[in-house]
C-alpha cells in the first residue's frame, strides 16, 4: 500500500462552487482561492485502489478536507443536465474531477463511463464501464455477500445506452450520438420502448442501424439529423461519427 501519512488534519473543507448564483455552468476555473486544501505530489501518484484503502485508515472528515472526493457528483450533474453544458465544459470538468475521485462508490463508475464516452475518452469509458459491469460479477467491493448493487446494475445499462449508444432525451426528442464499438468484430445492440413503440439500435464499427420493431411511426435524431421510422419503412442506417 502507498504511504498515506500525508493525510493530516486541516481546518479547511472541500466546497463545491459555482461561478454565479443559479448558473448551470460549473468549471474548474470557477474554484475560488483558499477554499481547497491542496495535496502534495504524493496524491497524484496514488491509484484508485490506494485511495480506496485510505478510507479504511482515516476518518472521512479528515480525508474530505483534502482534494479527494468519494463519488462523481459534478460529473453526475453534467449527465442529468446534459444540455446545460457544452462538450468543452464537460471535458474540462471531467479531466479536473476524475483524478481526485476515489471511485469507492458503486454509483460512480457508470456515470464516469457515460461522460468519458461523451467527451471522447473511450479508454476511460471502457475501463469505468467494465468496473460497473463487474461490480457484483467480480465482487469488486468485496461485499456482494451482503447483497447486489442494484443501482450499479441499472447504471451498467445506462453506460451502454447513454454512453456508447449516445442516447439523449434532453428536449423531448429521442436522439443518439453513438460511439463505434471498441473492437473490430464487436457490436452493441439494445432494444428500448419509447412512447409505446419498440426501437432496436445496433452499433457496429462504422454504422448504426435503427429499426422500429413495433409501432406505427417514430421520429428520432441521429446526431443532428432527423430520422423517421414507420411500419412501412422501419429501418434507417447511418454512419458512426468519429466525434
Amino acid at each position: 500500500m502507498s504511504d498515506l501519512s500525508w493525510l493530516n488534519p486541516t481546518p479547511h473543507a472541500i466546497a463545491v462552487y459555482a461561478s454565479r448564483p443559479l448558473s448551470p455552468v460549473i468549471t474548474q476555473h470557477s474554484l475560488p482561492s483558499g477554499r481547497y486544501t491542496l495535496l502534495g505530489p504524493d496524491f497524484h501518484r496514488l491509484d484508485r485502489t490506494s485511495l480506496r484503502l485510505a478510507h479504511l485508515f482515516y476518518h472521512p472528515l479528515n480525508i474530505y478536507r483534502k482534494r479527494v472526493i468519494k463519488q462523481a457528483d459534478v460529473v453526475l450533474a453534467m449527465f442529468l443536465l446534459g444540455d446545460a453544458f457544452s462538450i468543452e465544459t464537460k471535458k474540462r470538468n471531467f479531466e479536473f474531477y476524475d483524478p481526485m475521485t476515489t471511485g469507492d462508490s458503486s454509483l460512480s463508475s457508470c456515470v464516469e463511463a457515460i461522460i468519458a464516452a461523451q467527451v471522447g475518452d473511450m479508454d476511460k469509458a471502457i475501463r469505468y464501464g467494465m468496473a460497473a459491469l463487474l461490480m457484483d460479477l467480480a465482487d469488486v467491493g468485496g461485499n456482494v455477500k451482503d447483497g447486489c448493487h442494484i443501482a450499479s446494475m441499472g447504471g451498467t445499462w445506462m453506460m451502454l445506452t447513454y454512453g456508447f449508444g449516445g442516447m439523449r432525451d434532453d428536449d423531448g426528442t429521442l436522439s443518439f450520438w453513438p460511439r463505434r464499438a471498441p473492437d473490430d468484430n464487436a457490436k452493441l445492440r439494445f432494444p428500448l420502448i419509447y412512447r409505446g413503440q419498440l426501437l432496436e439500435v445496433e452499433i457496429g464499427l462504422d454504422k448504426v442501424e435503427y429499426t422500429l420493431r413495433e409501432g406505427e411511426r417514430l421520429v428520432i435524431r441521429h446526431e443532428m439529423q432527423e430520422v423517421v421510422l414507420t411500419r412501412d419503412s422501419p429501418l434507417a442506417v447511418r454512419p458512426v461519427s468519429s466525434r
